[in-house]
């Protein structure tokens, strides 16, 4: 496998990617992260149940493949009322945020202080932009680890659905904040969106299900095509906005792969199985086929 890889699970849906691809590491090589493989990971989530350190699902062969602290970046503990009623003091949110009286229902909701992504693509957006620099910190204490051993290259996957609100809400803002920090041409970031089932099991489609992922991909197809320049959530100044052709190509090109899931699935089989010192591209295959397969 080229290059270091860096696995960056958003919301529910790339948690649990993240949960499979480590537990088909640990059943091919009987170690959570064998040595000489330059791969990690980083789960970012409003909602901390698969985060849990005793959540028996991350449990293969008797072992638990749970990630570490520095792996787990929760992002719920966020004051939504107190950044409404002092927008001033939050340059990275005041731009987009709205009005107050547009969150009455979910400030009414709010039960001790928690509030998750909900399928909610602008609550999402908030918590993951009041952890922003934590997600910054994350990454490159990741990064570093992975360039120790003289390697730079880094290339970034970006797990994610699309239907939910922390999945959704966040993952233009994160693939902006990589760019940002990890502008040169030999740092690559691909995306794999889930889009919402067109006939979603009963219970799982709420009023915005559908249009989650509608409005996510029209952002990612714009800033890919260098049309959207997206507002820093940290409040820093940010330029994505793309000058010349040959610069879009390299250095802001970003990958979007949408995986369509369908009502016809087989089960993963072992034909399907990830070499870990393969080459990126069945890296790539392999984690599309983890969301199409997810459970």
């Amino acid at each position: 496998m080229s290059g270091n890889h860096l696995v960056i699970g958003l919301g529910g849906t790339g948690g649990k990617i993240i949960r499979a691809l480590r537990k088909q590491v640990y059943t091919m090589h009987r170690e959570v992260e064998p040595s000489g493989l330059p791969l990690r990971c980083l789960y970012v989530d409003s909602d901390d149940r698969l985060m849990r350190q005793e959540d028996h699902t991350w449990r293969v062969l008797g072992r638990s493949v749970q990630l570490d602290n520095d792996s787990r970046l929760i992002i719920s503990d966020a004051n939504l009322k107190a950044a409404l009623e002092n927008l001033g003091d939050y340059p990275g949110i005041k731009p987009w945020i709205g009005r107050v009286d547009e969150w009455k229902d979910i400030l009414n909701a709010m039960q001790g202080g928690k509030i998750f992504g909900g399928q909610k693509r602008r609550l999402g957006r908030f918590l993951f932009a009041m952890s922003a620099r934590r997600f910054v910190e994350s990454v490159q204490k990741h990064v570093n680890a992975l360039t120790n051993g003289g390697e730079v290259r880094t290339t970034f996957h970006v797990v994610c659905g699309l239907a939910g609100g922390t999945g959704s809400g966040s993952v233009v803002d994160a693939c902006a904040q990589l760019r940002r920090v990890f502008n040169q041409s030999h740092h690559r970031i691909f995306i794999y969106a889930l889009l919402p089932d067109r006939y979603p099991p009963p219970g799982w489609a709420k009023q915005n299900y559908h249009a989650n992922g509608y409005a996510a991909l029209l952002e990612l197809n714009a800033m890919s095509a260098g049309e959207l320049n997206p507002h820093d959530v940290t409040g820093e100044p940010l330029s994505l906005r793309r000058r010349k052709q040959s610069t879009a190509a390299s250095v802001y090109k970003i990958h979007l792969q949408p995986v369509t899931s369908s009502p016809m699935r087989t089960r993963l089989g072992s034909r399907w199985m990830w070499t870990p010192r393969c080459p990126t591209s069945s890296l790539r295959t392999f984690i599309t086929r983890l969301l199409l397969h997810r459970k």
